[in-house]
């Protein structure tokens, strides 16, 4: 009988909570996974730590990582996430398997570090990506892949959460771009990604181009306590964290993570999605949401009724219902009779005995994470990745194309009248509010257009002897060109940019194959 794998955990909040859970109940309902000792809790609060290893059933702590990393077999990564790729490259240059929450780090450069140090080692590295371990989500791949629905035309995900409505909800990790990286983009967002690649991706090509808009609601908040970095990668805020009291409490932090955000997708066979997130929907606790249309039906599951599936196919007048609790469905003949349901908490056992039994199976060489479409490897987090960072991408971009920026552009002007125009403004200076077509009415009121495109000066006043207004071009969206024999310097002009295209190619980075470790 082989010896069972040691697990060592970064973290001991929400995430640890439902991870250490999982481990307890693998044993009782797949007797079949390979046996785990919990052995090292990991977290910065000497004096918390003690009492979560406790209630969490681990044998010992840590306060440091490094002292952790090499000595287990299997790492659980479950810390904020500027804390995900150091520990997990070093567990896996050490030999360690590692499953680490998602998203897989704060920057894509960070995340493609981490998918490269998982190719090249030995052991498997799974990131936490536990909606595909939802059996109603199973099912509809297999509906997908059977062809049931045809070719697929459209997707569409949301993932709606309102703990951040109350603009008095409390600061934390989650609201810092340097420890979160992003908000609802990564923390909600990653998932709907990733169900977006792992059921449609290999029948659409991949995604391959993005576009995207970021808000943040609340810019800042009042600061509760500092809490403990190590509680965990949560999604949605912990039942312990709330805000204080005291109503003498003065101190705010930024925010400067989005509270929510939209993005469009596009599929290289064509295909079309929309994929949006916020924590601040009122009215919405984990409100995951997808629907997927073919050629030939309709798809669409709710997290918050996770045991259905809503299935259009053929000549049926609309959706039926179909009740995912078989035992023929995947997972289900290790829990409970038909139409008994299943809850959030069991994609994290389903989660843990797909990757550690491809732990076990690594040492023997009979497989590896990544050879089954279930387990999400480095590889899909970083592509994943990809495309949030192409979203971010975007959206700086679409605010960069509609927002008034302060350009020095070289401007030749009357000189005697200084190019001031009918309507009370200087030609050369408009109101930042004004686009183009408002500043071109505006030098149409002080220039007459001839027939071959150009204008003519109509200035009323006496010019000073040597001095003549010549005709003007409109040279593109911005820059004006005047000709005339006296040139004043640069002037700034506060300028709205012209639209440009705010979709970013992804073309050939998620890539078509999603599953490779």
């Amino acid at each position: 009988m082989a010896e069972p794998l040691t697990v060592g955990m970064i973290g001991y909040g929400f995430m640890g909570r439902a991870h250490a859970n999982a481990l307890a109940r693998l044993p009782m309902f797949f007797p079949d996974a390979p046996a785990v000792t919990r052995d090292t809790l990991v977290g910065r609060d000497e004096s918390a730590l003690g009492e979560a290893a406790d209630r969490l059933g681990f044998e010992r702590t840590a306060t440091d990582w490094r002292d952790v990393v090499g000595d287990v077999d299997v790492l659980y990564n479950l810390a904020p996430n500027h804390l995900h790729a150091e520990p997990s490259i070093t567990a896996l240059e050490a030999g360690t398997a590692v499953l680490c929450e998602k998203p897989l780090a704060t920057t894509r450069e960070g995340a493609e570090s981490m998918a490269s140090a998982a190719a090249d080692a030995d052991v498997p590295a799974c990131i936490g990506f536990n909606y595909r371990f939802v059996p109603a989500i199973q099912y509809a791949r297999r509906l997908i892949d059977a062809g049931e629905i045809g070719e697929i035309t459209q997707f569409r995900g949301r993932y709606l959460q309102d703990w951040l409505v109350d603009p008095d909800a409390p600061w934390s990790w989650r609201l810092d771009d340097d420890r979160a990286g992003s908000g609802a983009l990564g923390d909600l967002g990653a998932h709907t990604v990733d169900l977006a690649r792992f059921l449609v991706g290999d029948r659409t090509g991949g995604i391959d181009r993005v576009s995207g808009n970021l808000r943040t609601v609340t810019t800042e908040r009042p600061v509760a306590s500092e809490g403990d970095e190590t509680t965990g990668d949560d999604e949605t805020t912990s039942n312990d964290e709330t805000a204080s009291d005291d109503e003498s409490t003065t101190e705010h932090r930024p925010v400067t993570v989005d509270d929510a955000f939209t993005a469009q997708l596009g599929f290289a066979n064509g295909a079309v999605g929309t994929v949006e997130a916020s924590r601040v929907a009122a009215g919405h606790k984990n409100d995951h949401t997808i629907e997927i249309h073919g050629t030939e039906g309709s798809l669409r599951f709710s997290l918050e009724r996770l045991n259905e599936l809503d299935v259009h196919t053929g000549d049926s007048r609309g959706y039926e219902t179909v009740l995912v609790t078989e035992e023929s469905d995947p997972y289900l003949d290790h829990w409970w009779p038909p139409g008994h349901v299943l809850g959030w908490e069991h994609t994290f056992v389903h989660e843990s005995y797909e990757f550690l039994t491809s732990v076990a199976d690594s040492t023997t060489g009979e497989s590896t994470t990544g050879s089954t479409p279930t387990v999400p490897s480095f590889a899909d987090g970083a592509a994943v990745q990809r495309v949030l960072d192409g979203i971010e991408r975007a959206a700086e971009r679409r605010r960069g194309s509609t927002s008034t920026a302060t350009t020095t552009e070289s401007v030749r002007h009357c000189g005697s009248c200084g190019g001031r125009n009918r309507n009370g403004f200087s030609s050369r200076r408009y109101p930042p509010q004004y686009g183009f077509e408002q500043r071109q009415r505006l030098r149409d009121g002080h220039h007459r257009r001839d027939g071959r495109g150009h204008s003519r000066h109509s200035c009323r006043y006496r010019r000073l002897p040597g001095q003549r207004c010549g005709p003007i071009r409109l040279d593109g969206a911005d820059r004006l060109h005047r000709q005339s024999n006296r040139a004043r310097p640069p002037v700034e002009l506060a300028l709205r940019r012209p639209p440009t295209s705010t979709f970013i190619p992804v073309g050939g980075l998620d890539g078509s194959n999603h599953h490779a470790s």
